[in-house]
């Protein structure tokens, strides 16, 4: 028998609004993701920019909405001056951050041109690292200055007459990580996080600052360092960023990797109530938003073990090696709606998510030097929350069974959220089965008459462990499914075992 998932939303009860930023992705010059990925001038798909269209359509579907960019750990020692003006001129340099060659082929006015192709907005990351105030300073003046100084017209000789108007900028990335060039105590970044804001808002008031909160849940300053940097630096900065990726181990089960909302839930809770905390305390009206700027599921083994890539061919030293090149499964699938679903749920203080990375590396993308581009499965449930996942966000009232997890304790086997959009009178429910056995779902609409179902979408494989190919790319994708039915303001439905289910009503 199928096990049972009562829902209720109500029209009155509403989280709030779902950012049009909601929706990122970021690129950095790591590994493939650019060079070969994105960029491939010999490609016979590319473009007059050496960018390649069959990569650029696959974009287009996921509708990404921001970018971020240098990145990523490079950004810790990151010239941005070394990414301007003609390529034959710009300078090698060592990649410290990836032990590889940077050849600096892609630059910030190509990223930007790139972007704005796409209708999407900038997010750019200054280099808090090794550089400082005058770098960040100068970076603005490049983009954003209309023309009359030398930086200014510097991007104007470069063929870029009008300004690029970035308005979102990152005071560095993961910065207190041991793992980063130049890596801070919480006093330096947070004194210098303010002085780097004040000039970045004195050049215009209307930029937005994003300082650089906790990497991760595990990290040992998780929290202090939070409250640290908001309460220094809270005058200048509008947003704080944090990172979350899930990790799966390969002696995880499945059961416990799809447990992995409920330390997410709380990390982000955690950091909201810091938020809160330094805004309270100033009795300040000013809401500092989260950028969740890197975020994504990953095998632990593949990301942070060096060990075993000389036997992948990846040595020290070399230009772009294929680095973090992780193939997805079905199960990763779930694990990243799994995250969607909590983002939507903190929607009212989350205005920015970019998922990490675009192509090649820990992407949904994936391509052959020369050859073809296909979408990895993780590729589907970020396309379908772009595309139905706007509006408002209903708080949805769950009731299902449980399994008990050694790690995190009583975890659903179903997670559920319902965003709307009133203006098209439009209702989509993202819903995931963490169970190896169909659910009968039930939803009471209190406040939705007259709806009906327009399509029930679902992603799902007989095998957990299913991954796109080159050969094969279209052996795991979504599928459409018959029989769910609105009678008196209750949806009725079954969640196939293990699924991601995006179903869509819409008032008749």
């Amino acid at each position: 028998m199928a096990h049972k998932a009562d829902l209720i939303v109500n029209k009155a009860f509403v989280i709030g609004e779902v950012s049009d930023l909601m929706y990122g992705q970021f690129f950095e010059p790591m590994g493939r993701c650019t060079h070969e990925g994105m960029y491939e001038p010999d490609h016979i798909t590319a473009d007059k920019n050496g960018w390649r269209q069959d990569v650029k359509e696959l974009v287009k579907e996921l509708g990404i909405t921001c970018f971020r960019y240098p990145g990523g750990n490079i950004t810790a020692s990151y010239r941005w001056e070394d990414g301007v003006g003609p390529r034959e001129k710009r300078p090698v340099r060592l990649d410290l951050a990836w032990s590889s060659i940077e050849d600096n082929s892609i630059g910030t006015d190509e990223y930007v041109s790139y972007v704005k192709e796409l209708g999407a907005e900038s997010i750019m990351c200054f280099n808090a690292g090794t550089r400082g105030i005058e770098a960040a300073s100068d970076l603005v003046e490049y983009c954003n200055f209309p023309g009359g100084t030398k930086l200014s017209d510097m991007r104007r000789a470069n063929g870029y007459e009008q300004p690029h108007n970035i308005r979102y900028w990152c005071i560095g990335n993961e910065v207190e990580g041991d793992w980063q060039i130049a890596q801070h105590q919480v006093d330096s970044y947070a004194w210098l996080c303010r002085q780097m804001g004040k000039a970045v808002k004195i050049l215009n008031p209307e930029n937005q600052v994003i300082a650089s909160g906790t990497s991760e849940y595990f990290i040992r300053s998780f929290i202090d360092w939070d409250f640290k940097v908001l309460d220094t630096a809270f005058d200048y900065i509008d947003g704080l960023s944090i990172h979350c990726y899930t990790n799966r181990r390969k002696t995880d089960t499945t059961p416990h990797y799809l447990a992995h909302t409920a330390r997410l839930e709380a990390y982000i809770s955690a950091i909201e109530g810091v938020c809160k905390a330094v805004e309270t305390k100033r009795w300040s009206k000013k809401k500092i938003y989260l950028s969740i700027d890197e975020w994504n599921v990953q095998s632990y083994e593949i990301v942070y073990l060096r060990a075993g890539r000389e036997e992948r061919g990846i040595k020290p030293w070399m230009v772009h090696p294929p680095l973090s090149e992780q193939i997805y499964t079905m199960e990763d699938a779930l694990a990243l709606g799994l995250q969607l679903i909590v983002f939507l749920k903190h929607c009212n203080r989350i205005k920015i998510a970019c998922m990490s990375l675009l192509v090649n590396a820990l992407s949904p993308i994936m391509t052959e030097k020369g050859g073809a581009a296909w979408r990895q499965p993780t590729f589907f449930p970020f396309a379908q929350c772009s595309k139905y996942g706007r509006g408002q966000v209903l708080d949805t009232k769950l009731e299902c069974e449980s399994y008990q997890d050694d790690e995190l304790g009583a975890i659903p086997y179903v997670e559920a959220v319902m965003t709307y959009k009133s203006k098209t009178n439009e209702l989509t429910l993202f819903a995931v089965n963490k169970r190896d056995e169909a659910c009968a779902l039930r939803c009471d609409l209190q406040g939705f008459e007259n709806y009906t179902v327009q399509e029930h979408i679902v992603l799902s494989h007989s095998d957990l462990f299913a991954v796109n190919t080159v050969n094969d790319p279209e052996n795991v994708k979504p599928h459409t499914q018959q029989g769910s039915t609105v009678k008196s303001a209750v949806l009725e439905s079954t969640l196939e075992k293990y699924s991601w289910n995006v179903i869509r009503l819409k008032k008749a």
